[in-house]
């Protein structure tokens, strides 16, 4: 498993004073599963926490969050932050290892990697359930300590394509979410859209769990939905635009059509922006109602200048894989509005230059150019000045005349 040399050093630290770091969880089943570690969960055995702190601090900004079980999240220069945690269920008498494993939710989550040694650490033989695509708890007594690990549960059984063995499907049912922060509802869905090579497993779990009104409220987790998802995921990688944002904005949209209240399904997982691109404000932009296919160039630049048409249409195919959305798409490319409309010809200041009087009549002016050049009947600046000028009573510039 290739190790940051930033975190070789900080073990390497750890070692000195008498302890031993691992990468535990996730990044070493990424790893055994021949997957790049998304993110680097750090396990230090046999340092009190005033002394990791103090260790710490010499490899970047530490901050202690968590009393009973401290955790540190650690800033380090190029890789952003990690968290460096202190394992459960320290008492005498108990294998250190096998104990701190114990308190993790999933078996192919129980995993230790020591990157000074190269040793791995399978004490709940999850390399075993892994290669089986087999998802079980390590115990039964402590998944439930965090009810969101229900949740998990379905969004890695897509991931990882594995199933829930029968005990794990019933202590997730068991699971009250309702009392979930939305953030945390987010993150895990947002795993689902952007990871999971198919999201219809884990949309498949949510429903058959029960999960659903808790974490999608009022979302029919239908057949005809469940198939529309899986067909917007396998556009993800066609999308107009690039990036998280877009993508998880396609599954929320195809995820949202038809239903009643879709704030109350984004509020639920807090759904913003990511990384900068709008993905709540496309989704409410584009409505919960189905698309009216436009029929020519006119429809189509009409529809850019109210949504992203790229994600109007692919959601439209999403939901109605035989109709021409994906033809429209291609001819609004090739007008240059997939991803956004038909520059304005002309400015509010560009007006008071010709003679128009600041005011409202200004702003209804601009209204009805807009309206004339996605009608065709305006498609130059040239050509827009003349139609102002026409309906403000002066005489067209001459074509020669530079504009002004």
């Amino acid at each position: 498993m290739e190790v940051p040399d930033q975190v070789l050093a900080l073990a390497e630290g750890v070692r000195a004073a008498g302890g031993r770091l691992f990468v535990v969880g996730g990044a070493v089943r990424d790893h055994l599963l021949g997957h790049p570690a998304k993110d680097l969960d750090l396990e230090v055995h046999g340092l009190d926490p005033t002394t990791l702190a103090g260790l710490l601090s010499g490899h970047g900004t530490a901050r202690r969050v968590g009393r009973s079980f401290p955790v540190f999240k650690l800033m380090v220069a190029g890789l952003g932050e990690l968290d460096v945690a202190l394992p459960r269920g320290q008492e005498p008498g108990l294998d250190m290892i096998a104990e701190a494993a114990r308190h993790r939710d999933l078996t192919v989550n129980a995993l230790l990697y020591d990157p000074l040694s190269g040793e791995l650490l399978d004490p709940w033989n999850g390399q075993a359930d892994l290669r089986a695509r087999r998802l079980r708890a390590v115990d039964p007594d402590t998944f439930g300590q965090d009810p969101l690990r229900a949740l998990r549960v379905a969004v890695l059984a897509a991931r990882l394509q594995a199933e829930p063995d029968p005990q794990l499907a019933r202590i997730c049912a068991q699971q009250d979410l309702s009392a979930q922060a939305p953030e945390r509802i987010g993150l895990e869905l947002h795993k689902l859209w952007l990871r999971a090579p198919d999201p219809a497993p884990g949309l498949v779990w949510i429903r058959d769990l029960g999960l659903g009104p808790a974490v999608l409220p009022g979302v029919a987790l239908t057949s005809d939905r469940i198939d529309a998802m899986v067909r917007a995921a396998a556009q993800a990688d066609l999308l107009e635009e690039s990036g998280p944002g877009p993508r998880a904005a396609l599954c929320w949209a195809t995820l949202l059509l038809h239903h009643a209240d879709p704030e109350q399904v984004l509020d639920r997982a807090s759904v913003h922006s990511v990384r900068r691109w709008p993905v709540r404000d496309r989704v409410l932009a584009l409505g919960p109602a189905p698309l009216r296919l436009p029929s020519d160039d006119r429809g189509l630049t009409a529809l850019a200048d109210n949504h992203r048409i790229w994600l109007a249409l692919r959601r439209h195919a999403a939901w109605h894989p035989a109709s021409p959305a994906l033809t429209l798409l291609a001819r609004a490319r090739d007008l240059g509005i997939a991803t956004a409309p038909l520059p304005q010809l002309l400015q509010g200041r560009d007006l008071v230059a010709l003679g128009v009087e600041p005011g409202p009549g200004l702003g209804r002016l601009l209204t009805a150019l807009r309206a004339a050049q996605l009608a065709g009947a305006v498609g130059s600046v040239a050509q827009a000045r003349s139609w102002v000028q026409a309906r403000i009573g002066c005489a067209p510039p001459d074509e020669h005349e530079p504009p002004p």
